[in-house]
């Protein structure tokens, strides 16, 4: 969190990398545009809050997510 990523390519990386991941937070980053284009089957909650998200997609399924906050962002995109 607050760290000022911007890298698009995070996603597929955190599927690769921690594919049992449970709870991410990347708050507070200069995100414009995300695309979880794989799988995180076991993740639970995903913080993006505080951003300048523009455009969110998910294009993988997200079986277990119970908790998304995107708020304080401005998103115009989600799918």
């Amino acid at each position: 969190a607050n760290n000022q990523l911007t890298s698009n390519d995070l996603p597929q990386q955190l599927a690769e990398l921690c594919p049992d991941l449970q709870y991410l937070n990347l708050n507070r980053n200069a995100f414009s545009h995300l695309d979880f284009n794989q799988s995180l089957p076991f993740l639970k909650v995903l913080d993006l809050s505080v951003g300048q998200l523009e455009s969110l997609s998910f294009s993988a399924d997200f079986p277990a997510l119970e908790k998304l906050d995107v708020s304080r962002n401005q998103l115009q995109v989600f799918e």
